[in-house]
């Protein structure tokens, strides 16, 4: 936040509050994530009933080693593991700075769209993160809550951002060879897995890595006999995941959902024999959300509601696509067969 004395002054920190939370943040945004699982979201489906990444993340802060790693950095400023892990997890104590790891211009998504917009080569995730940086602030709320805003200056920066992040769901995250390949391999991971679930052990669980679920890969591929767990193996080790045959629209209509659905039962009759799947895809990039991100005003200092003051985020939509995946084998045959009904859409 670059209004270095205007926060000290809202917030009644002084500068070694100032300089304990800054590396309490740090720290909390290093170990964020530590809790995925192999491949990161692809198989988190499969953790323990009732369990997600970030419960994994907080017993693995709160374990040694990393609990005495955490104790260490923090003696200094006082603080522990344990209020690195309410950090994470978003508790009261420090509901701003939670913003920074889990929010709607937090440091999660500046990293990981600049990281993989570069990667990938794709530019469309690419935006002025410093500058948008530059242009926070702090909103209290009427009982003095603070909140992170940002200033009108940063409104454009602020578009770029959620329109980066739109671009790269639809462009990236959601690509059909990468959804084709997250399926086989969560296919392979559940039958794989005791019971088709992560161990609760965190020892146990921490061993299940990238590196080990792809030797098992190719220790499944190596043996006799035909099983899903094989032939999924072998879509991924092979690079032959099922193709993209047939999609609606980016935003379908309900209306056009159906008539796909319909589309769908008719292929799956007229092709009995041929590997198919079908996925759709509803994701809301600037709903609800972004209902609670404040933007100040220049000219009075009021703060206002991000979507009411951009006309290019309230007119985004949210995603909902329906697509069907066929074997290569098939794929010329059964696209012929959708052709005459996705042209009439």
């Amino acid at each position: 936040v670059r209004h270095g004395r205007e926060v000290t002054t809202l917030l009644g920190w002084n500068d070694d509050d100032v300089a304990r939370r800054r590396a309490l943040l740090r720290l909390a945004a290093l170990l964020h994530d530590v809790g995925h699982a192999p491949f990161s979201h692809t198989a988190e489906h499969l953790l323990p009933a009732g369990q997600s990444h970030e419960d994994f993340t907080v017993r693995i802060i709160a374990a040694e080693p990393v609990a005495s790693l955490i104790a260490e950095c923090g003696r200094r400023h006082g603080f522990g593991a344990a209020e690195v892990a309410s950090l994470v997890q978003g508790g009261e104590a420090e509901p701003f700075l939670h913003q920074f790891l889990s929010g709607d211009l937090d440091a999660d998504r500046m990293d990981y769209l600049l990281r993989d917009s570069h990667y990938t080569g794709v530019p469309n995730g690419r935006f002025d993160h410093e500058r948008l940086i530059h242009m926070l602030t702090i909103r209290l709320s009427d009982a003095g809550v603070p909140h992170l805003a940002i200033d009108e200056g940063g409104l454009h920066v602020a578009e770029a951002m959620l329109l980066a992040r739109n671009f790269m769901f639809l462009q990236v995250y959601f690509h059909p060879i990468s959804r084709a390949f997250g399926r086989e391999l969560a296919i392979f991971m559940e039958a794989l897995l005791p019971g088709g679930r992560y161990p609760d052990d965190l020892d146990a669980f921490l061993g299940w890595d990238d590196a080990m679920v792809m030797v098992s890969m190719r220790q499944v591929l190596a043996t006799k006999g035909e099983s899903r767990e094989r032939e999924a193996a072998r879509r991924i080790l092979r690079r032959d995941p099922l193709r993209l045959v047939a999609q609606t629209s980016d935003f379908a209509s309900h209306e056009e959902t159906r008539a796909f659905d319909e589309l769908v039962v008719s292929v799956r009759a007229a092709f009995p024999n041929v590997p198919l799947f079908v996925e759709t895809i509803e994701m809301d990039l600037v709903g609800d959300e972004h209902a609670g991100l404040t933007m100040r005003r220049k000219a009075d200092g009021v703060f206002v509601p991000l979507r009411s003051a951009s006309s290019l985020i309230a007119s985004l939509r949210p995603i909902r696509e329906t697509r069907l995946y066929v074997d290569l084998a098939a794929r010329d045959a059964v696209a012929a067969y959708c052709a005459p009904t996705l042209k009439r859409r």
